[in-house]
């Protein structure tokens, strides 16, 4: 019914800043979450954290990511196939929130930097040998950014909204799990997880 765990993730993504400013963001973070499975097909999510370090450049200047929390709630509902059956797709959706700052490289200046992200995803994959779940991913996504550098308040938001990649659950006895994800296309970000069953 419950299950606490904790993940990384790295994160690149192309931003486009007031219609016409380019930037590329990279990002480390860490959260911890804990999630509730109603019946055998609902789970629920939440999840806290940190955005660790990361760089933004752009315009000809780069700024570092200082660190700063991060939340999420999700919710994910396996469509087809349940418990042990091949094939599954469960849909997804997610609302995350980001605060960091930036710091610039060049001169003196530490600016607000805000992240918000809605995004609806499906997950097709199969169970094998009861343990281990490949599954390839697709989301869309969008929300804004907000930035406030060199005086001015500037609003952006991802350049591609969507991101493809594949991913894999590993079950370690009848408690433990291993998530890793790899999404290249679109937004790209690599991540793996560790989680505890109550």
């Amino acid at each position: 019914m419950w299950r606490v765990g904790a993940a990384y993730a790295f994160t690149q993504a192309e931003l486009r800043f007031d219609g016409e400013q380019d930037y590329d963001l990279e990002q480390h973070a860490a959260v911890a979450s804990l999630s509730r499975r109603f019946g055998e097909r609902t789970t629920l999510q939440l999840a806290a954290g940190a955005v660790l370090a990361g760089e933004l450049s752009g315009e000809g200047s780069s700024w570092d990511v200082l660190p700063g929390p991060v939340v999420s709630l999700s919710s994910a509902y396996r469509i087809i196939g349940g418990k042990g059956e091949v094939p599954f797709v469960t849909g997804t959706l997610a609302f995350g929130a980001s605060f960091p700052r930036t710091r610039a490289q060049s001169y003196d200046e530490r600016s607000h930097f805000s992240a918000f992200d809605l995004r609806a995803g499906v997950l097709a994959g199969a169970t094998l040998f009861e343990a281990w779940s490949p599954y390839a991913a697709a989301r869309a996504f969008g929300g804004p950014v907000l930035w406030h550098s060199r005086g001015e308040d500037h609003t952006g938001s991802d350049r591609h909204h969507y991101a493809i990649g594949v991913g894999s659950s590993l079950s370690l006895g009848p408690r433990f799990a291993l998530t890793a994800e790899a999404i290249f296309l679109g937004e790209r970000s690599y991540s793996g997880g560790i989680s505890y069953a109550l």
